[in-house]
C-alpha cells in the first residue's frame, strides 16, 4: 500500500515538472532567450526592468560593460554618477545634440586633461579662471589668437612678445616715475636735462615722457635712453625778450619699449 501511494505521488511530482518545463520552454522559445552564468541574451528587443531601484554591479563588480563598439546606447532618464570614465575616446553629443549641458550653478566643473573644442560658447557669462587659477594659457607659438570682440582685463602679460595686428612685436614695456627739479632756463642754457632709473631700459629704445600738470608753460621736451637702466628728460623753453623760465618741481613719468 506504501509503494502504491509513494508511485502515486512520483507521477503526480514528475507530471507537474513535465507542465512547468512546458511552459517555460513555450516562453523561451517565443522570446528566443537564452540565461547562462555569464550571459542573458536574447534575438530581439530586450528589457530588463523593474518596479523600483534596480541595482548593477553595486557589490563587488569591478567592471561593468553597456553597450559595444560602434553602438549607441541611450540613457533617457537622470544619469548620475561620481566618475564617467572611457579608456580610449569618449564622445557626448557628437550626432544630433543641440544643448549639451556640464555643470551646473554655483558648482566647479575640472578639465584636468587637454581640452580641445573648435568653439566654446556660452548664453550669459563665461569664465575661465576666476578661482584659484595660477596660469591660463591660451594659443601656442607661432598661432593667430583672435579676440574679435571687446577684450577687458586687469592684466595682459606675454612671456615673450605682444603683437597687436600686423605690427612690430613688442618684447617688453617698462615705466617708471620720479620727482623731477629741472634748473633755470634762459637765453644762454635753451634746455635741461633731467635722468631717471629705468630697469631693463637700454640705449635705443622707445621712450615716451609724461608732464606733470605744472609744467612750466612755452616749453617742450622729449625723453630718450642714455645708459642702460637711465632715461633722460630734455625740458626745453620757447624764450621770447631774454626772459628766464624757473620750472617748478614735479612727478614725471617716463614709458620705454623694448623690440
Amino acid at each position: 500500500m506504501k509503494s502504491l501511494l509513494y508511485i502515486r505521488k512520483l507521477l503526480r511530482d514528475s507530471l507537474g515538472l513535465v507542465l512547468m518545463l512546458l511552459i517555460l520552454g513555450t516562453g523561451v522559445a517565443t522570446a528566443a532567450l537564452t540565461f547562462t552564468a555569464t550571459q542573458f541574451t536574447g534575438d530581439g528587443a530586450l528589457t530588463i526592468n523593474a518596479s523600483t531601484t534596480m541595482n548593477i554591479g553595486t557589490s563587488e563588480t569591478t567592471v561593468i560593460t553597456i553597450g559595444r563598439a560602434n553602438q549607441t546606447v541611450s540613457f533617457p532618464g537622470n544619469v548620475s554618477s561620481s566618475i564617467i570614465d572611457a579608456s580610449g575616446v569618449m564622445e557626448i553629443g557628437t550626432s544630433t545634440a543641440t544643448t549639451i549641458t556640464i555643470g551646473r550653478v554655483g558648482q566647479t566643473v575640472r578639465f584636468p586633461g587637454n581640452v580641445s573644442s573648435s568653439a566654446i560658447d556660452a548664453s550669459a557669462a563665461l569664465d575661465i579662471g576666476t578661482s584659484t587659477a595660477t596660469t591660463i594659457t591660451i594659443g601656442r607659438s607661432g598661432q593667430l589668437v583672435n579676440f574679435p570682440g571687446n577684450v577687458s582685463s586687469t592684466v595682459l602679460q606675454a612671456s615673450t612678445s605682444l603683437r597687436l595686428a600686423s605690427g612690430t612685436a613688442i618684447t617688453s614695456h617698462i615705466s617708471a616715475t620720479a620727482s623731477l627739479t629741472f634748473g633755470s632756463i634762459s637765453s644762454s642754457t635753451t634746455c635741461n636735462e633731467q635722468t631717471i632709473s629705468v630697469t631693463g631700459a637700454d640705449t635705443g629704445n622707445t621712450v615716451v615722457a609724461g608732464a606733470p600738470s605744472n609744467v612750466a608753460t612755452n616749453t617742450s621736451w622729449n625723453a630718450f635712453v642714455t645708459s642702460t637702466n637711465v632715461v633722460a628728460v630734455r625740458l626745453c623753453a620757447n624764450l621770447n625778450n631774454n626772459t628766464t623760465i624757473v620750472p617748478l618741481a614735479g612727478t614725471w613719468r617716463v614709458d620705454v619699449w623694448k623690440h
